[in-house]
C-alpha cells in the first residue's frame, strides 16, 4: 500500500451497504464495539463509521451482519445545512476483507459447505480517485 502517515483500519460489522445512482461507489455503515470494566461492571460501547468504497469487487459477499476489516485513509468531509456547515469524518477504503459472512455460516449450520476463505482486495498505486471522482459524492462540496 506504500507509504501513508494516514491510515485507519476497522474490524466491525456491516450495518447496511448503499450505492450511489451511478454505482461508482458504495457508503458502507461499519459497527466497532469497544468493551471496558468500569466500577466492577461490564460496559460495551458501539460505534458507527462511513466507509467509502470506490471499487464495488471490494465489497466481495459483505451484507448485513457481515464481520469485515477495512483499511484506507481517514478524511473529513463538509455539507452546509440550515446555513451550518457540519464536519463528519469517512473512511475512504483500500482494502477490504470479509472476515465472516452471515450468509455462508447460516449454510454451514444447515449442512452445507460454506466458504471457509475471505474475500481480499488491496488497492494497487493510484487507485484513489482525484478531485474529479469526488463530484458524484452527495455530501463533497
Amino acid at each position: 500500500m506504500g507509504s501513508w502517515n494516514n491510515e485507519c483500519r476497522l474490524l466491525g460489522h456491516v450495518g447496511s451497504i448503499e450505492l450511489n445512482e451511478k454505482r461508482t461507489r458504495a457508503v458502507v455503515s461499519l459497527a466497532t464495539n469497544t468493551r471496558y470494566m468500569k466500577d466492577g461492571q461490564d460496559y460495551e460501547e458501539t460505534d458507527w463509521h462511513r466507509v467509502i468504497v470506490f471499487d464495488l469487487d471490494r465489497l466481495g459477499r459483505a451484507a448485513k451482519g457481515s464481520l469485515v476489516q477495512c483499511i484506507g485513509r481517514l478524511r473529513y468531509n463538509k455539507v452546509d445545512r440550515d446555513g451550518r456547515t457540519i464536519k463528519f469524518p469517512e473512511i475512504v477504503c483500500a482494502s477490504f476483507v470479509v472476515l465472516k459472512d452471515p450468509a455462508a455460516q447460516q449454510d454451514e449450520q444447515q449442512g452445507g459447505a460454506g466458504e471457509d476463505e475471505a474475500f481480499f482486495y488491496t488497492a494497487e498505486p493510484g487507485d484513489f480517485p482525484g478531485q474529479q471522482d469526488l463530484e458524484d459524492e452527495p455530501f463533497h462540496r
